[in-house]
């Protein structure tokens, strides 16, 4: 990720409240997530000169929250009402599954994973 990174001109900001949050997660499912939840917020740049990423931990009411934030177009109402559904997707990329997985492991953990679209503001996963 770092290298793809760097290839770009996007910015990405890391924030955790805490150097010991922590979660109770299988550490190589939740690693794949977290890196595909980037790749996509990657991609939804689209080499923008304007591009964010942001990536915030923190606790709320007792929960771990992981988040990751774009400032890319948004994503359309269609799309967002359907994008839990297995194998959905708008994209015609490599890593065209990826949602409905992350959501599966986050589920696994008694996790739960939610998006939230502003269009052409921001998404939040």
């Amino acid at each position: 990720m770092k290298t793809q990174m760097k290839k770009t001109t996007t910015e990405f900001i890391y924030s955790c409240e805490s150097e010991f949050l922590t979660i109770q997660a299988d550490e190589e499912m939740n690693r794949a997530s977290t890196y595909q939840s980037c790749e996509n917020a990657m991609e939804s740049l689209n080499n923008s000169s304007h591009g964010r990423i942001r990536m915030r931990g923190e606790t709320r009411e007792h929960n771990v929250i992981i988040e990751v934030v774009d400032n890319g177009p948004g994503i359309i109402k269609e799309a967002l009402v359907k994008i839990f559904v297995p194998f959905f997707t708008t994209k015609k990329a490599r890593f065209r599954y990826w949602i409905e997985p992350v959501a599966t492991d986050h589920a696994m953990h008694n996790g739960t994973l939610t998006v939230e679209s502003v269009p052409e503001c921001e998404d939040c996963f």
